[in-house]
């Protein structure tokens, strides 16, 4: 509307100016006839006409720029209404009045939202420290500086002021990652949990690294993790201790003349004596060799080989697997599916332990099927929406009571009669070391699932 009004209204003065024109032009050729003093007003009446046009089109220019200054500024103290009434044009700048008001709630809304983040900032209690193209601080909010205890960063060199090396810890990190760093700063212990996010900002490029000391907490878990590995060691080891205690005071006294510390004369031994003394120590050396085979299994997950990473096709690996694990599945029988999506899937790892992990799991699934009419086992492989591979090792079976899911990879636990207790503890171990982590559901007599996340 405001477009339309504007052009016909220069379309009348550049006609009027055509017209006075051709009217001067036309004085001119009768100047010898003596029209001189028309042609001189009317070529005045052009000249009038020209300033007045552009007169209009200055007050025009004037106006838009005054508002597109005013955008381009973030001002919108501009105030358009005092000319509405001397306007030629009062809706254009009616309109101008709307948007400079819609640009002064946006900012202030702007600012309103920039004091709640600011708050948000400053109350939360993981340490944010952001830093601009320059290494200068542009973040830092009070639990960086409690964590760090330091009153004030000044760029980001001035990290190793703190504690020596601490500026190579976060130029390592990557970002969408984390890691964990131990630090010592007045004599206090620190495990810092850092992250880092990088994105751009009214032109900047913005480092942004997140963190949290989690030394407690660490040290809660590990304290409890202790104590669970020390009443199972406890358990398997009295239990295997009693009884050699309790024959080997029994074997003592065979040998011992009644009611005295005195040994009995060699012909006070007989037949009967000798037998229970031999299978008094035939059952020590059973409990012997049952130690010694517990130890020779807690030595094995303390000894775990670090990872060979090498790069190697999911799906062949999964055939391996399936062909050794053939013969116990058809015994029972069960129905073993094995999916790789895609097929030319691979995986950054230790073949080698990663076959052994998934072998663990489809035998505990094995085990958890015995007995089951429509028994079926099925591996998986495929990406996550976080590109991350995922392999999975799901059964029908029995299933895990939720009252031990949370304690089944803990060492030499095991509902198996029979079982070590090894498996899933070295699996788990095996994930953590790849860097990965292993998960369980399970709905008893439904579906158990195993998730591995590499």
């Amino acid at each position: 509307m405001h477009k339309k009004k504007i052009f016909f209204n220069l379309l009348i003065r550049v006609i009027l100016i055509t017209a006075t024109c051709y009217l001067f032009t036309w004085f001119i050729d009768k100047l010898n006839q003596e029209y001189y003093f028309a042609a001189a007003g009317v070529g005045a009446l052009i000249i009038l006409q020209l300033l007045l046009m552009v007169k209009y089109i200055n007050r025009i220019n004037r106006i838009f720029s005054r508002f597109i200054a005013a955008i381009s500024n973030h001002d919108s103290s501009q105030v358009f209404t005092e000319e509405l009434e001397k306007s030629p044009y009062p809706e254009l700048l009616q309109n101008f009045e709307t948007i400079n008001s819609v640009i002064a709630s946006a900012k202030s809304e702007s600012a309103a939202r920039h004091q709640y983040l600011e708050n948000v900032i400053s109350e939360i209690g993981i340490g944010l420290l952001a830093f601009n193209e320059n290494d200068q601080v542009e973040i830092c909010n009070p639990a960086t500086q409690k964590i760090l205890q330091t009153k004030k960063i000044q760029d980001f060199n001035s990290l190793n002021h703190i504690y020596h090396g601490l500026t190579e810890e976060f130029t390592k990190l990557e970002p969408g990652k984390s890691r964990l760093v131990k630090i010592i700063i007045n004599n206090e212990i620190l495990q810092l949990s850092l992250s880092m996010s990088v994105f751009r900002i009214e032109g900047k490029t913005i480092r942004l690294y997140a963190m949290q000391n989690i030394y407690n907490e660490i040290e809660n878990t590990e304290l409890e993790s202790w104590q669970k590995l020390i009443r199972v060691l406890t358990h398997e080891i009295m239990n295997s201790i009693s009884p050699v205690t309790s024959l080997s005071s029994a074997m003592t006294h065979y040998f011992l003349k009644e009611g005295r510390k005195e040994p009995k004369e060699a012909g006070q031994i007989d037949d009967s004596t000798i037998h229970q003394t031999l299978n008094g120590l035939n059952t020590i050396n059973e409990t012997s060799k049952f130690l010694t085979d517990f130890v020779s299994k807690y030595r094995s997950l303390t000894a775990l080989p670090y990872p060979d990473f090498r790069t190697f096709e999911v799906s062949a690996l999964f055939n391996r697997v399936s062909t050794l694990m053939e013969e116990q599945v058809q015994e029972n029988p069960i129905t073993l599916t094995a999916t790789v999506k895609p097929e030319s899937l691979t995986l950054l790892a230790d073949e080698i332990q990663i076959e052994q992990v998934l072998i663990n799991l489809v035998k505990n699934a094995v085990h958890s099927l015995h007995d089951r009419e429509d028994a079926a086992i099925s591996v998986k492989a495929f990406r996550n929406a976080n590109e991350r591979i995922v392999m999975e090792v799901s059964d029908n079976g029995k299933g895990i009571p939720p009252e031990i899911i949370s304690r089944i990879f803990i060492p030499f636990f095991s509902t198996r009669e029979g079982g070590s207790g090894i498996g899933l503890s070295l699996t788990r171990q095996i994930m953590n070391q790849h860097r990965g982590n292993i998960s369980v559901r399970s709905t008893p007599g439904v579906e158990t699932v195993f998730t591995l996340i590499f």
